[in-house]
């Protein structure tokens, strides 16, 4: 019982960071431990059903509850306590390095250095185009495949499905559609698309684990570092008191508590 609550906790944290732009719920997931188990329980969801889907439901009911009751919660805080409400999730998202360096079994080679350079590249082009949005028409196909990308965001760690979101122009519109329920003709293809993106790119990524497992966690160690830099480069755009510094570095330390308890 205590086991699927502390489950259940994880995932209410990985869909409030799902809503904050800039952070990637698959990145609070490795925080929390429960990353390489929801790609492979994803991935193998037809062939041992009922343990996986027993996890997946735990988990996913955290990260579905998380969304629909605390967007509204999440983008105050975000409009009154930014520097705090930031601070907090690059805690956590600080707090799963050292589980990921163990993992990896850091050998500085040429491959591995570039296997961690290109989510630099990657997140750094993503964070520039996130500041333009296309705005994408709102129609049943594109809603699909904005689910897809979504899925996308979901299983590769680093990248935020928020930021996409932004950058399609359709980020207000699907928060509201998930905050209030009220749009089904929304809500019903982008879930689909979800689903579609899950299941499919989770088998690839699960089979990648199985056979590149270190190489795997390079580049997760790559996206790790640089989604920290890029969020805190984001954040001290604007300069802050001295008072307000301190408050953040003590919300800093609470997301490592965080991360460390839950792990």
């Amino acid at each position: 019982m205590k086991k699927n609550l502390i489950l259940f906790l994880k995932g209410i944290i990985i869909g409030v960071g799902k809503i904050i732009p800039g952070v990637s719920g698959a990145m609070l997931s490795i925080s929390l431990g429960v990353y390489e188990k929801l790609i492979s329980s994803m991935a193998n969801i037809f062939t041992e059903t009922k343990k996986n889907l027993q996890f997946l439901l735990i988990i996913g009911s955290g990260i579905i509850i998380s969304i629909m009751l605390s967007s509204n919660l999440i983008m105050y805080c975000l409009d009154n306590y930014y520097l705090l409400t930031m601070l907090l999730f690059i805690g956590m998202i600080i707090g799963c390095i050292p589980n990921i360096v163990e993992t990896a079994k850091i050998n500085i080679t040429r491959k591995n250095v570039i296997l961690m350079l290109l989510p630099f590249i990657i997140l750094l082009l993503l964070n520039i185009f996130s500041n333009n949005a296309f705005n994408v028409s709102i129609n049943f196909i594109n809603l699909i495949l904005i689910g897809i990308l979504e899925a996308l965001t979901m299983i590769i760690p680093g990248v935020s499905g928020s930021a996409i979101l932004m950058m399609l122009g359709v980020y207000e519109t699907i928060i509201d559609s998930l905050s209030s329920l009220d749009h089904l003709d929304i809500l019903l293809p982008f879930i689909i698309g979800i689903i579609i993106g899950v299941i499919a790119l989770s088998k690839i990524l699960n089979n990648l684990f199985k056979k590149h497992k270190i190489s795997c966690y390079y580049v997760i160690l790559g996206f790790s570092i640089a989604t920290i830099f890029i969020l805190l480069g984001n954040i001290f755009v604007i300069s802050y008191s001295f008072y307000e510094l301190f408050k953040g570095l003590l919300f800093l330390i609470l997301g490592l508590f965080i991360s460390y308890k839950l792990n």
